[in-house]
């Protein structure tokens, strides 16, 4: 490698600082330990002082309550900015805070001053970490921990306490917290320390737009899948109640439930995609260990150096927590789940799934249950098998099919709990089936042969040419609609069903490689651009629908947002319904092959 010039730029990553979750009613709740109301704290230096962490914290009850008094929002406060550092604080319920500080990526170089000595110059790049993507991922990590625990309030406070109501100190108890403590230490301890906040595009793909990408399945294979599930839930041999299902093809939802919310759908969508990452991360580790075992002892074992020879031959993100994998061979609209912000790697600590808790895939099986079925162990090498129950419970908004009134998530704080069954197909679709949480339902999941009932039944429906011939009916239909251009990447997203669409390659993007078009990368660069043109359209609401920007990249990034009103709303009517019905397309071009009239056009 060439010696490095003494002027060249030096860069260092912006970096977590320390993380935390606090509720100060908690604090006051327990008189004698004021400490309580720090219900997780973790920091980049390793061990802290109780002063310390409470200095810190002080600080950011003293932001939070400074603002408040200027803005009549509950949450007024979302991130402050200093010279060094960058605050962040999302207020998922309340009372309950999460805040977290990032160190700002540090440019330094060697300079000549006017007499000519040189000094080191030192720039904190500010303008390399976007707010509303470190927020997005305390709102994307608070997701999936309701999903799988509940709300912090009905952990501490009860069942019947609700966000809406007022925190009553009298109500929570020692034990009550320590239990919290507990489980926000297991779910966050592992997965905060992989955060890249040198990665924009997984930010922004992944939670800043947490939306859920959707099949374009036709009517006719639409209707084909709800007669299904119809007749699941009619099927008495079964035993169980249906309540929601989900279907899931390269990432993509292609099916789901009519009265399943889909906001429940974009955070099991996560937990369900980081199941299957573990299941055949572990297959390959199981064939691994098989194939070594099975190697000839005459086998001659690569040396060092034929092993670093081959690393330098591979791209090396393959190899980070946030590598590549493996792209489809049919669309672009495939989101990488490798690049997501919930490393599969820790799966057991962030889901409390253990990865030998997989289940093993029956011979005569036309696929393999990834939750639910009952696991066969053999203790101390005895031959008679153990079983290991491997129930997953979910908390979601959306009632079960058998209620008498639905009411709206939105305006509703309340939590079902369900059973969640997760079934890979050898189509490579995993179907999801949300069964009511109660002693019958728990005792009939507890027998195998429930498992292979409904597994008989899928193919008794022969639900393999079913989702073969969807499967094949969308990728025509997406070839249609894919046919925009060669020299440009878009993004779709709409916010009120979540649904969203790229042109995007993941795999191409991490190796830095362009493609056979020539298509623009997204750096963090063209990302910044692309969010502040959606802060824009926030900060102007129904007065803006389109924006124009170019990158120093020499990159056009147009945006448009488009209102779902109708023709009798005018702009005052809009404007006082807070503007959540809208849809956004974004375009990027490369500014040397396309104009701006080409872009507008």
């Amino acid at each position: 490698m060439a010696k490095q010039d003494n002027h060249q730029l030096k860069l260092s990553p912006p970096a977590l600082s320390y993380f935390c979750v606090y509720n100060s009613s908690l604090g006051r709740a327990m008189e004698d330990n004021a400490a309580n109301q720090i219900l997780y704290y973790t920091a980049a230096k390793g061990t802290v002082s109780a002063d310390e962490k409470m200095k810190q914290i002080g600080l950011a009850q003293a932001l939070v309550n400074f603002t408040s008094t200027f803005s009549s929002s509950a949450s007024a406060i979302q991130s402050v900015h200093s010279q060094k550092n960058r605050m962040v604080f999302y207020q998922p319920e309340s009372g309950f805070w999460m805040h977290m500080c990032v160190k700002l990526g540090v440019s330094r170089k060697q300079l000549k001053d006017s007499k000519g000595k040189e000094k080191l110059a030192t720039e904190y790049l500010d303008s390399q970490l976007n707010d509303r993507a470190l927020e997005a991922i305390l709102k994307v990590g608070y997701e999936q921990f309701k999903l799988l625990n509940g709300t912090f309030s009905s952990l501490v406070f009860g069942t019947e306490y609700t966000t809406s109501t007022h925190c009553s100190s009298t109500t929570a108890s020692a034990q009550k917290i320590g239990a919290l403590m507990h489980l926000i230490e297991q779910f966050f301890s592992e997965w905060i320390w992989k955060w890249d906040f040198n990665r924009l595009d997984t930010m922004c793909f992944t939670a800043v737009f947490n939306g859920v990408p959707n099949g374009s399945i036709l009517r006719k294979d639409y209707l084909k899948i709800n007669d299904l599930e119809e007749d699941l839930r009619k099927e008495i041999k079964l035993g169980i109640p249906l309540s929601h299902m989900f279907i899931l093809h390269e990432n993509e939802v292609l099916y789901r439930s009519k009265d399943l919310n889909i906001h429940d759908v974009c955070a099991l969508r996560k937990y369900v995609m980081r199941t299957v990452d573990a299941y055949h991360k572990n297959s390959q580790r199981k064939q691994s260990t098989n194939s070594l075992t099975e190697m000839p002892a005459t086998t001659n074992m690569p040396n060092l150096k034929q092993l670093a020879k081959s690393f330098t031959q591979t791209p090396l993100l393959k190899y980070l927590p946030f590598g590549t994998s493996k792209s489809t061979e049919t669309s672009r609209t495939t989101f990488d789940h490798s690049n997501d912000i919930f490393s599969s790697d820790h799966l057991s600590e962030i889901l409390s799934i253990a990865p030998s808790s997989v289940a093993e895939e029956p011979k005569d099986s036309r696929g393999v249950y990834l939750t639910g079925i009952t696991e066969s162990i053999n203790m101390n090498d005895e031959e008679r098998p153990h079983t290991k129950p491997n129930h997953v419970r979910v908390y979601l908004h959306s009632p079960t099919h058998l209620s008498s009134s639905i009411e709206n998530p939105q305006n509703n704080h309340q939590l079902y709990e369900y059973y969640l069954i997760v079934y890979m197909h050898q189509s490579k679709c995993v179907w999801s089936f949300l069964l009511p949480k109660n002693e019958d339902v728990e005792n009939l999941l507890s027998s195998p042969s429930y498992y292979a009932s409904l597994e008989q039944y899928l193919h008794k429906c022969d639900v393999e040419s079913l989702i073969n011939t969807v499967v094949r009916d969308m990728r025509k239909k997406r070839q249609k609609s894919l046919r925009l251009g060669r020299k440009y990447q878009w993004f779709f997203y709409d916010n009120m069903t979540l649904d969203m669409k790229t042109s995007v390659d993941f795999a191409a993007l991490d190796q830095k490689e362009q493609t056979a078009a020539q298509q623009p990368l997204l750096t963090n660069e063209i990302l910044l651009h692309l969010l502040n043109i959606k802060e824009d359209f926030e900060k102007m609401l129904c007065h803006t629908n389109e924006i124009y920007s170019r990158s120093t990249s020499n990159h056009w990034i147009a945006g448009n947002r488009f209102y779902h009103a109708s023709l009798n709303d005018d702009l005052r009517t809009i404007y006082n319904s807070n503007c959540q019905d809208y849809t956004e397309m974004y375009l990027i071009a490369a500014k040397k092959d396309s104009s701006l009239a080409d872009v507008e056009g």
